[in-house]
């Protein structure tokens, strides 16, 4: 592929994106609020000509993963302003550190166009791109009005590197518009190495560095009180994807454990009536968190249909059985659970955490299966057996081994200001 292909490949793809949009807003209205925003018309609102951030977080995860480093920003630089860009709805709507000095945006669709008139607007001093968002007309422009652009909390899965290796030459020229990579672990650099010659650093992942919100264990203890399950054992599968909900209730079911609750928390909040109705398909006693925190009987199963609240679904749990993981989705983020110090149950798909995974799995932080069939005498002996705390020791301890990459970034952005 060339630049050229590329750039009318994208003039194809912004019309049917932006219709995909419209078409998905009839059920989300808030989906095409600021709508400009995504074809580069977007005030600077007096950010131009001062110190500018720019952090560019597409969804939920990397939004998380920056909260760390966006804290101890404004901490460190009283007057530098702060600009976040994101891809998805979600991801805008993720609670971040309250300042003034923060402003967030949705990124422009990757025409060259948008995107010089995006990058014109607020003349950033350094640009950060969270974990694997490459976009070519994007990288190429701030190359060109050279604004230091640096890959952060990169990783790259086999899987992807595939994808990349089909168009390496292309690719190749993307990644030389970045003044460094900086990932998350020596697999990420191995893989990325295939992609580019540019200069790669493992620093570490900064979701290891987010500190657990202050509030959860009010929100639990409310929730626990609202639903009448405060001695109940605590099942959680925690962001699930198509198909694994259904794999999980079955399993649940034929469990058949007393005084337990199942709670299960989608990925995605357009799924949220689906799973209600796949709910009642297995005839269990059902509430929704939004909406029936009244009910007079205490529920089997809870669907946890909000947003920004998995901290104090974790909190909650007993056991976590992680989505993504199940099937071949290549598993959802584990370190919020860990930080809680959670069992936490991972099935074989790995790919989008594999190194970090591996590595707990081999020092005894995380249970592995194939099949869910094989996690019952694993959850019984957790409900019969008391723990002597070595789990609790082991989870610490390779929490503490992991942290302090958003230190490690700060320093080097402390460069460029």
């Amino acid at each position: 592929m060339t630049l050229f292909f590329y750039r009318i490949l994208i003039l194809i793809f912004i019309p049917l994106a932006f219709l995909r949009l419209i078409f998905k807003s009839f059920s989300n209205k808030d989906l095409l609020c600021h709508w400009r925003e995504r074809f580069g018309f977007c005030a600077p609102e007096g950010l131009k000509n001062k110190k500018l951030i720019w952090i560019h977080a597409v969804s939920v995860g990397e939004t998380n993963a920056i909260n760390p480093l966006v804290s101890k920003i404004l901490k460190e630089h009283k007057d530098v302003n702060l600009l976040i860009t994101h891809g998805t709805l979600t991801g805008r709507q993720t609670p971040l550190k309250s300042s003034t000095r923060i402003i967030r945006r949705y990124l422009p669709y990757d025409n060259s166009w948008m995107m010089k008139k995006f990058l014109s607007n607020y003349s950033p001093d350094i640009g950060l791109i969270v974990e694997t968002e490459i976009w070519p007309n994007l990288f190429f422009e701030s190359k060109k009005k050279k604004i230091p652009l640096f890959l952060i909390n990169g990783r790259l899965s086999k899987k992807s590197l595939q994808k990349y290796l089909l168009i390496k030459r292309f690719t190749q020229q993307v990644l030389n518009c970045v003044e460094t990579l900086y990932v998350q672990t020596l697999a990420d650099k191995t893989n990325f190495l295939q992609l580019t010659n540019k200069n790669i650093n493992v620093i570490g992942n900064t979701k290891f560095d987010f500190p657990v919100p202050r509030n959860i264990n009010g929100a639990s203890l409310s929730l626990r009180k609202a639903f009448g399950f405060s001695k109940k054992f605590v099942l959680l599968a925690a962001s699930t994807r198509d198909g694994e909900e259904e794999e999980v209730l079955s399993f649940v079911k034929d469990l058949n454990l007393p005084n337990s609750l199942l709670i299960i928390v989608p990925r995605h909040p357009q799924r949220f009536d689906k799973i209600e109705d796949l709910i009642k398909k297995y005839s269990l006693n059902y509430a929704r968190k939004s909406r029936d925190q009244k009910k007079l009987t205490t529920p089997s199963v809870i669907l946890g249909d909000t947003m920004g609240e998995m901290y104090m679904y974790y909190n909650l749990a007993d056991f976590v059985i992680l989505g993504g993981s199940i099937k071949n989705y290549g598993s959802q983020n584990p370190i919020e659970a860990l930080a809680l110090d959670k069992p936490i149950a991972i099935g074989p798909s790995i790919y989008n955490f594999q190194s970090i995974i591996e590595e707990a799995t081999q020092k005894g932080v995380f249970y592995r299966f194939e099949k869910l069939e094989s996690l019952k005498p694993i959850i019984k002996k957790l409900i019969t057996e008391k723990d002597d705390g070595s789990l609790k020791r082991q989870r610490k301890k390779f929490l503490n081994s992991n942290r302090g990459a958003s230190d490690r970034l700060i320093k080097i952005i402390n460069q460029y200001l």
